[in-house]
């Protein structure tokens, strides 16, 4: 009871573009409300690239809400020769 856990489903649809997803700046309200979080794969590339499916466990405070949550990526630049 003092404690939330939360499991995102995180999925990469493009054909072309990778993204990094940085947890250190995961926020999960305001105020942040995370205590604890967890990634399987920091970059999420495309499809038929390696893996574009990854999970993402947060424990936070029991006041939390899984809709307020703000989740940083970026783009991952491709190399074009």
């Amino acid at each position: 009871p003092r404690f939330n856990g939360y499991v995102f489903k995180i999925r990469n649809k493009s054909k072309k573009n990778s993204y990094f997803l940085d947890i250190r700046k995961l926020n999960l309200g305001l105020p942040n409300t995370a205590l604890l979080s967890q990634i399987d794969h920091a970059q999420i590339l495309p499809k038929k690239k390696g893996p574009s499916v990854t999970f993402l466990r947060v424990v936070s405070k029991a006041s939390s809400q899984y809709r307020k949550i703000n989740l940083p990526f970026d783009l991952v630049e491709s190399k074009s020769k």
